[in-house]
């Protein structure tokens, strides 16, 4: 939720940006479009992933997740402590939806003068009509205004004027200004946290009058109807141009677009482009589904801009201390000691040159054959202590688990892969043999699941901290419908060697099939339990 919040600020300020450059153009109805456009855009952008830089899109095409296992030999949980974990992470989220519904009840009491308004404007009768819309006379006022595919005029209003103002609020209802007004109120109401939705409104009623002014003078003298403004403005007549949730444009800015003629300077839409391109980019950096940790923190790197001199440059630092860095490793010193060589500090910021470091640094300390074991289990569990670290050490090994599972796929089953949709006879146990392809696959599911349950062995785990744990295992089943090429991301290396123990010791499946032939298939299973 909060992430698809400062996506969509993200996107409306890169818009309203490129907006500046070209909302004085004459072309006031591509503007409306665009600002109509953009709001919608970057609605919709944040659910999109275009990942055409990574390959986890090619990934998700083969991958089928099974169904997310929760442990049920809870011999190191309790029933109470497991109900007590769902009520709080459930009041948690209740918490931000009660607190969002009473925002939007706030703005509908805010705005309860205005609704009670329409409300009686809807209940007044026409009494004569304006090019076939109705007009609706009021007694004793001086306003104008139009909603929907009504005209409201005063009684007061000059008759020398009165002609003018209704062709003003006729092209209002015309070019349908109050449907954009209504819809952007809507949006004000339903994400009232977001306060550039209160620029793009005034934008859009700037637009919608500029729009009118350009048709009406377009046909009527520009002195005439320049005066009819002002005396609205300084009030010498009461009269009073109200759009829809009655307010008025800039009188300085109107009477500037009407007498200022200008060719459109087309150069100046340009400024659209960058804008939407770096609003795919960061589409881009999403992580759709990340097969292996679902709890990694992109947006740490998003920002980076390391130039390749400053990569020479970091190069050129780690070299001279790569002697003092060598000697505490061999003194088996803790993380923090060992990184305050290369003078990065765990406890602080990290900047975008630190992490790079890390990133050359880290690999060292597991690939390290000389290390022993004992002393790179410490390490670890150092690393997965502190957030950033623990983020770029995962990151790191996920990429080196990828490259070897794609690798392995591609040497022990020469079978090309297709997307699991494609799969019109999924891999299944000889028990699973009946029903649809539906049925079959919450077959396939569920025999997983008791299989788990019964060989998964929580025990051996009684001196991990209390918590939630989670092991995501990738796995194949091949076209003679044996498991192999087992993978799991994990909390510790203990739960990874279990969860593949527990997957690789399921029976022997009868192979998928796809147009009559014999293929592997891809799976992935979420396994969870807590302590």
């Amino acid at each position: 939720m909060i992430s698809y919040v400062l996506e969509i600020l993200i996107y409306q300020t890169l818009f309203l940006l490129a907006f500046q450059f070209f909302k004085n153009e004459p072309n006031f109805r591509f503007s409306r479009f665009y600002l109509l456009t953009s709001i919608c855009v970057s609605l919709v952008l944040p659910f999109l992933s275009f990942n055409i830089f990574s390959q986890a899109s090619s990934q998700a095409e083969i991958i089928e997740w099974l169904e997310p296992i929760q442990l049920e030999r809870l011999t190191i949980a309790t029933p109470y402590d497991q109900a007590v974990l769902n009520t709080n992470s459930k009041f948690d989220m209740n918490l931000y939806w009660v607190f969002y519904f009473i925002g939007i009840l706030v703005m509908l009491l805010w705005r309860k003068k205005n609704i009670l308004s329409l409300f009686e404007l809807f209940s007044l009768k026409a009494s004569e009509t304006y090019k076939s819309k109705k007009v609706i006379i009021l007694k004793n006022e001086a306003v104008a205004f139009s909603f929907l595919n009504k005209i409201y005029i005063g009684q007061n209003i000059p008759n020398d004027q009165k002609e003018i103002i209704l062709e003003h609020e006729f092209q209002h209802i015309k070019h349908k200004h109050s449907f954009d007004i209504i819809c952007i109120e809507i949006l004000i109401c339903l994400f009232w946290f977001n306060p550039l939705l209160y620029f793009f409104r005034k934008f859009l009623k700037e637009l919608h009058e500029y729009e009118v002014d350009q048709r009406i003078t377009s046909n009527t003298s520009r002195a005439f109807y320049i005066n009819t403004l002002l005396n609205q403005n300084f009030n010498t007549q009461n009269i009073s141009f109200v759009h829809t949730f009655f307010t008025t444009s800039n009188l300085k800015n109107r009477i500037k677009m009407i007498t200022t003629t200008r060719k459109i300077n087309t150069k100046k839409y340009l400024s659209i482009l960058p804008a939407l391109l770096i609003c795919i980019l960061i589409s881009c950096t999403q992580d759709t589904y990340d097969t292996i940790n679902e709890d990694a923190d992109a947006e740490l790197f998003e920002d980076s801009n390391i130039s390749s001199e400053q990569i020479k440059q970091i190069f050129e630092e780690l070299k001279p201390n790569r002697e003092l860095f060598n000697k505490k490793l061999n003194q088996e010193a803790p993380l923090k000691e060992l990184l305050l060589a290369y003078d990065i500090n765990i406890d602080e910021k990290l900047t975008d040159n630190d992490k790079f470091k890390l990133f050359i640094i880290l690999p060292s300390l597991s690939y390290d054959k000389s290390l022993s074991e004992g002393y790179i289990s410490r390490l670890e569990k150092e690393i997965n202590e502190n957030k950033t670290t623990s983020v770029i050490y995962n990151s790191i090994q996920e990429s080196r688990k990828d490259f070897e599972e794609n690798y392995s796929l591609r040497t022990i089953d020469n079978s090309s892969k297709i997307p699991f949709a494609l799969v019109e006879k999924v891999p299944h146990p000889s028990s699973c043999d009946q029903g649809t392809s539906e049925e079959m696959k919450a077959c396939v599911s569920e025999f997983v699941a008791n299989h788990v349950n019964s060989n998964f062995n929580v025990d051996q785990f009684s001196d991990l901290p209390s918590g939630k744990y989670r092991v995501s295992v990738q796995f194949v089943i091949s076209r003679d419908g044996l498991v192999y090429n087992t993978i799991a991301r994990g909390p510790s290396p203990e739960l990874e060697e279990e969860a593949i123990r527990v997957v690789e010791s399921l029976p022997r499946f009868v192979p998928g099939e796809s147009k009559g032939e014999k293929v592997a298939v891809v799976y992935g299973l979420p396994i969870s339990f807590v302590k």
